[in-house]
Formats: structure tokens, C-alpha cells, sequence
């Protein structure tokens, strides 16, 4: 697979990612009407899925960027730059703290709608391996490994 048709791959796997936030955010709405609303942490409920669509859309933009410079200059694989920020990425956690990181994002949203003790365990734990996984980064890229 050409380096071109990764970027795209990931692209539409972002895109896709983004309509199954928002279909999530309006399912999550519904339990919530149900019961008068949200119940308890309503506004780090919305402020987690709006940083979600936010950092989904940071991403799809930048790998739209990145796929305009590989047209351009017809390469055939990522630049110094980007190797180095792919291997920051995979030495801080990678795909699985990503997928860990949305899991505990669902988790967190869903508990705020139905149970308050769940609700607070879950956001603690999902701002803790935010903090923990920020720290690796960078600490890794000071170090410049």
C-alpha cells in the first residue's frame, strides 16, 4: 500500500470515528432526556465530546495536510519530521492508548447519565491516563528519542 493511500486510509477511519462520536453524543442525549437530563457530570460529559470532535478533526485536517504534501513532492514515504512524531507517538502509548483512551471517553459518558460513583471513578481514571500519556510525550521528546 502506497504511503498516499495510508494517509487516506486514515482519514476516512477518522471521519468515521467522528460520525460515531456524534451518533454516540446523540444516543447519550436521549438516555439523558429520558430521565430529566443528564444526572450528574453533564458538563464534563459535553466537554469530553466536544474535545473529542475537536482533537478528531485536528487530526483528519493534519493528515489532509500531510496527504497535500506527498502529492505535491510525489514522495514515497513520510519525511524526517514525520517518522520522528510517528515515533514519539508509538513510544507514548500508540494506537492502544488511543483506542484505551476512547473506550474510558465512552465509559465516562455513559456512566454520566446513568451512575454518579461510576461517573467519578471513570473521569478520574480517564484524566489520569491523559495526564500520564501528555507526560510520556513529553518527556520522550526532550529527551529526543
Amino acid at each position: 500500500m502506497k504511503y498516499a493511500d495510508r494517509i487516506r486510509a486514515k482519514i476516512a477511519a477518522l471521519s468515521a470515528a467522528g460520525a460515531a462520536l456524534l451518533l454516540y453524543a446523540a444516543a447519550v442525549g436521549q438516555m439523558g432526556n429520558g430521565s430529566g437530563g443528564i444526572r450528574c457530570g453533564d458538563w464534563f460529559c459535553r466537554a469530553a465530546l466536544c474535545c473529542g470532535l475537536l482533537f478528531i478533526l485536528y487530526k483528519i485536517l493534519h493528515q489532509k495536510k500531510l496527504l497535500k504534501d506527498v502529492l505535491l513532492k510525489q514522495l514515497d514515504g513520510p519525511g524526517e519530521k514525520e517518522r520522528r512524531r510517528q515515533r514519539l507517538y508509538d513510544k507514548s502509548g500508540g494506537i492502544q492508548a488511543d483506542l484505551f483512551a476512547y473506550m474510558l471517553l465512552i465509559f465516562t459518558c455513559t456512566a454520566a447519565v446513568s451512575d454518579r460513583g461510576a461517573f467519578q471513578m471513570a473521569a478520574v481514571i480517564l484524566t489520569l491516563n491523559l495526564l500520564l500519556r501528555l507526560c510520556i510525550y513529553i518527556c520522550y521528546d526532550k529527551l529526543r528519542l
